[in-house]
């Protein structure tokens, strides 16, 4: 097995070791693989600071006798990957390592490709399940305009504790099946802050939260959701026209104009 991480970022290492008489390690003595200086101890830390794929090693002294045991090897990649107008946000998270900032430049973006996660069950342009951050790198959300041209399709699935979405205007995001939710974003995990949720919609029977829908830990903090419309086509299982909540957090934000 292998870890991935980003430059810069600090990776624990930790070794363990006994020999047949259970004598215990009296000595740990670290070579991380990228030719900076050897640390001592059971637990340690380091920072790789450049791309590449390295094999970290440890000499363990256990009664007198000492031993090299090889580690998982460590590939590390870019810690931040710059988008201009118009670029391609699924491609940058996928090629992105755990750890690592997608920056998007300010201007138009549009999503007109869907995956279906599994989770998820319908169509999402962005999918992020894995650590990694998409942050706009103006502070005005109007700046960067996030727009969804597919059909039937969420803007962004967040999957994991540490993804993140910044800073970012979202319109155009649409679901349409039974039970539909979350036309710009649906949240397991993740947290979505200074953004705006706009002329998104969720129809069909049982719909609700036409712009978010969050579970389990999801927050939605300092975010203006206004302007989206769910159609609902039964009266059971009714949601609202913005938000629907089975978990998580929405906070400081603005909410107004939303349809159901």
């Amino acid at each position: 097995s292998s870890t991935k991480s980003v430059t810069g970022a600090q990776l624990g290492f930790f070794a363990n070791g006994t020999d047949a008489s259970a004598n215990e390690p009296t000595a740990f003595v670290w070579d991380f693989g990228d030719g900076s200086d050897a640390e001592s101890g059971q637990s340690v830390t380091h920072a790789y600071t450049e791309i590449g794929t390295y094999q970290p090693k440890v000499k363990i002294t256990v009664g007198g006798v000492e031993k090299t045991v090889n580690g998982p090897s460590v590939a590390i990649g870019e810690s931040d990957i710059y988008l201009t107008s118009g670029g391609d946000i699924q491609a940058a998270v996928n090629s992105a390592y755990p750890g690592a900032t997608v920056h998007l430049g300010a201007g138009p973006y549009t999503l007109s490709t869907a995956t279906t996660p599994y989770a998820v069950g319908a169509n999402t342009a962005v999918v992020l399940d894995k650590p990694v951050r998409i942050i706009a790198d103006s502070t005005n959300p109007y700046d960067t305009v996030i727009t969804v041209s597919k059909s039937n399709t969420r803007a962004f699935y967040l999957g994991d504790p540490g993804a993140l979405v910044a800073g970012v205007t979202i319109k155009g995001g649409g679901i349409t099946s039974a039970y539909a939710y979350g036309g710009a974003a649906w949240l397991d995990h993740g947290t979505v802050s200074n953004c705006v949720f706009t002329s998104c919609t969720a129809n069909g029977n049982g719909t609700g939260g036409s712009a978010v829908v969050l579970f389990a830990d999801g927050l939605v903090t300092h975010t203006i959701i206004s302007n989206n419309t769910s159609t609902i086509t039964q009266n059971d299982n009714k949601g609202g026209g913005n938000v629907s909540m089975f978990g998580g957090t929405v906070r400081n934000c603005l909410i107004a104009k939303n349809t159901a």
